[in-house]
């Protein structure tokens, strides 16, 4: 049967044989629509699954290895660990399989155009699933890593973006720049492992696009047609002409019920054995010639990313025109440029990974035009069936099952948080110190308020108690420089705390702004903001530590509270009551024995007891470094130059600012900043 792949002459995309890159652009939009739906399906697909995954991978990791974080410092330690090792070779294994299916469909959907047919949706992405099922039938498992070094190389421009906007990845390059010859040697690299892509490239595309294998040649001549033979004995004589219609036709024989099994495997083994890539044409594919078209091609998309980016950032510029405070608006500017990396990082990726696999695509048609050789499609795939049998009900309980906890899993996240939100290999959070105490009156709601539309990271607000065992806002134990009431907090009830004024001593404007209950202020905080909780802990017997750590879990935001104390108790009764919420130690000095105690998860100091050394230090041990009241731009910079990974300011916006004012970021602040003049 002629495909029509065969009929060259009418195939719109091989009128222009030297148009290599306009042909790929024709390939890459002709039914972009449809393209796009799919990689956006995909993609949905993939963040369900990974993002639980690795949110347990994550938790699985600190608790193997007794940190409480995972810091630049101690990044190296965690991934060395035997049973973080296995698990990663898990996580391998699952986002290779992905990333195979990301290239069976890109392949067939392109492959699809090629041949002169339309791409339907549907249609492509059950092919393409039928391919990854055939990879796995024919036990070509080297395509598992082949495909991480492809679309791993494939992506250059976004490796290349990550490097300046993610702490870690920009901490190892400017070590690894301080060495001489760093950037040669950087070079050679990136080449070498371009030259290793491209020519393991066709070797991919042979066995996705035509459905074959690639085997020593040596291996071929005899020991594999001997297999082939003796394959081939298993099968009665009647049938074999049955078996060897069906792999003229690249199509699956129907067997009897008591059969199907034995002739499956035996045709299988056949399409295994006999399917070899050639090698003369591997070894007629011109290999300069494909890295330039590779390195000519990557330069455009490595434009046309920045085009974008550039382009988001000032269209983010003109909508902040409408904030009337200046210092707002340029921090809600940093804000959304900071919370944009995780959706370009995931545009990014998928534009070069479209743009790489239309052009190794057609690479590979034209080749084998130019080499008057037929693209022999692998049909095996439209008739591909796997049997189930008496278990088909349990397979589908069990996909569902599975849907299902990952959309759970998924939902929690993004409601409640997650211990990934902890991973702060990024920027420094900001944390606005008792709500926003520059301008509003200090642990109030109008104060948190202020501090959400701030872009702070974290509100860090201060827990005490009532007399009759009401959670409330409030620093001093006495009320007096708040509400002019000069009685302790746990000499009251909450009923008579409720008809305190604690605004009017700060402005007029906001007379009559009450003492809030941890209770309202989750309300307002929920799925908004993260808190840090600084416990004024009295005494055991309080029983404050109980009530706070039963609150949280009531409103479910372990992942969205830090617990913050001066009282080494109160953290260790934490613990006791809920491992999973991080808890920091508020202390002037810190002392060696400190560092391995496994109740504090992070360390709150003053800012001018920080040095380059007790930062090492504490991020060796696995800890974070919490730093107050930082309000000036010296140390400010100071705290960046050091890694610190909070810094407690009463003006979020200028931390923000000035903390952001990297060589990164410097162009988009500058940018902002024009448009508000």
């Amino acid at each position: 049967m002629q495909h029509r792949s065969e009929q060259k002459i009418n195939s719109k995309i091989f009128r222009h044989k030297k148009r290599i890159f306009k042909n790929t652009v024709r390939l890459l939009f002709q039914h972009s629509i449809l393209l796009l739906t799919g990689q956006g399906i995909l993609t949905g697909i993939y963040i369900l699954l990974l993002i639980p995954l690795l949110s347990v991978f994550y938790r699985l990791a600190l608790s193997v290895t007794g940190y409480s974080y995972v810091t630049i410092s101690n990044i190296g330690n965690i991934l060395i660990h035997p049973i973080v090792l296995l698990f990663l070779l898990l996580v391998f294994i699952v986002m290779g399989i992905a990333l195979l299916l990301e290239a069976c469909y890109l392949i067939t959907f392109y492959t699809l155009i090629e041949d002169g047919e339309k791409p339907g949706l549907i249609k492509v992405l059950v092919l393409a699933l039928k391919k990854l099922i055939l990879i796995f039938l024919r036990r070509n498992l080297s395509l598992l890593p082949m495909v991480w070094l492809i679309i791993g190389i494939s992506n250059i421009p976004l490796f290349l973006f990550a490097v300046k906007r993610v702490r870690v990845l920009s901490f190892i390059s400017d070590n690894l720049m301080d060495f001489d010859f760093a950037i040669p040697v950087a070079v050679l690299i990136t080449v070498g492992l371009v030259v290793l892509m491209i020519r393991r490239l066709f070797i991919f595309l042979y066995s996705l696009i035509e459905g074959k294998t690639y085997v020593k040649s040596k291996k071929l001549d005899n020991n594999n047609r001997r297999k082939t033979r003796d394959t081939a004995d298993l099968i009665k004589p009647k049938d074999k002409g049955k078996v060897k219609r069906s792999i003229n036709n690249n199509k699956s024989m129907e067997y009897s019920n008591n059969k199907s099994m034995e002739y499956s495997n035996n045709l299988k083994n056949i399409i295994f054995r006999t399917a070899v890539i050639g090698e003369e044409y591997l070894k007629r594919i011109s290999f300069p010639r494909t890295f330039f078209y590779f390195i000519i091609w990557n330069i455009w998309i490595g434009l046309a990313d920045l085009a974008l980016y550039i382009l988001t950032m000032a269209i983010t510029a003109l909508f902040i025109t409408g904030i009337p405070d200046k210092s707002l608006a340029i921090a809600t500017f940093l804000t959304i440029n900071d919370k944009m990396n995780g959706y370009f990082f995931i545009g990014i990726f998928a534009i070069n990974t479209l743009a790489n696999f239309a052009l190794y695509t057609h690479l590979f048609f034209q080749y084998k035009l130019e080499q008057n050789e037929n693209v022999d499609i692998d049909h095996t795939v439209d008739t591909i069936f796997i049997q189930v049998g008496a278990y088909k009900t349990v397979i589908k309980v069990a996909l569902i099952l599975l849907a299902c906890f990952n959309f759970y899993s998924f939902y929690d996240i993004v409601r409640n948080g997650s211990p990934l939100a902890y991973m702060n290999l990024d920027m420094i959070h900001v944390t606005s110190h008792r709500g926003f105490s520059a301008g509003v009156p200090e642990n109030t709601l109008p104060a948190i308020e202020r501090a959400i539309e701030e872009q702070a990271d974290f509100v860090e607000v201060d827990v005490r108690m009532t007399k009759d065992g009401e959670l409330v806002l409030l620093h001093d134990e006495n009320l007096l420089r708040t509400t002019g009431v000069n009685k302790k907090i746990w000499q009251l009830n909450f009923l008579e705390v409720s008809h305190l004024d604690a605004g009017k001593w700060k402005d007029k404007a906001y007379t009559g702004t009450r003492i809030p209950t941890l209770r309202e202020v989750f309300e307002l905080c929920k799925g908004k903001v993260n808190l840090n909780l600084d416990l004024k802990y009295r005494n055991e017997g309080e029983g404050l530590e109980e009530k706070v750590a039963a609150l949280i879990e009531e409103y479910e935001m372990q992942w969205q509270c830090v617990i913050s104390s001066t009282s080494l108790t109160a953290l260790e009764h934490i613990k006791e009551l809920n491992p999973d919420i991080r808890t920091g130690y508020i202390t002037y000095q810190i002392y060696r024995g400190y560092l391995t105690n496994e109740n504090i998860d992070f360390f709150s100091v003053r800012s001018n007891l920080i040095t380059k050394t007790v930062s090492s230090d504490i991020h060796k041990s696995g800890k974070e470094i919490h730093v107050w009241t930082v309000n000036n731009r010296s140390e400010l910079e100071r705290m960046k130059r050091l890694g610190v990974d909070n810094i407690i300011t009463d003006d979020p916006s200028y931390a923000k600012e000035v903390l952001y004012q990297e060589a990164s970021g410097r162009f988009f602040l500058t940018l902002a900043k024009i448009v508000l003049e």
